[in-house]
């Protein structure tokens, strides 16, 4: 974990692994809150979330991809999203997602 300070504040990247070493959390500290920031990675046992957060919510454009090689594409406030899905046969539908 790379994080200095800014104005009394942490700042810089967190990176959380689990035991394996695996990825579940990567992403820049913001506002001295480690699940805040732009380019986020959260990792999950079915899939994975990408883009910005805060406060630990899904926030503005990103993407969850599950391991079934489906995912959602949209824009999130406070962890709500409204976008496309796409099948793994590469069709898509509008949809909704909560994650709030």
């Amino acid at each position: 974990m790379t994080v200095g300070y800014k104005g009394c504040q942490k700042s810089g990247r967190g990176i959380t692994r689990d035991s394996t070493g695996k990825t579940l959390f990567d992403c820049t500290f913001s506002r001295g809150n480690p699940y805040s920031g732009d380019n986020c990675l959260q990792t999950f046992n079915n899939g994975r979330y990408e883009g910005p957060m805060v406060n630990g919510k899904y926030e503005g454009k990103g993407t969850f991809y599950w391991n079934n090689s489906t995912k959602f594409v949209g824009d999130f406030v406070g962890g709500k999203g409204k976008g496309l899905a796409y099948r793994a046969d590469g069709s898509s539908y509008r949809s909704a997602i909560d994650f709030s």
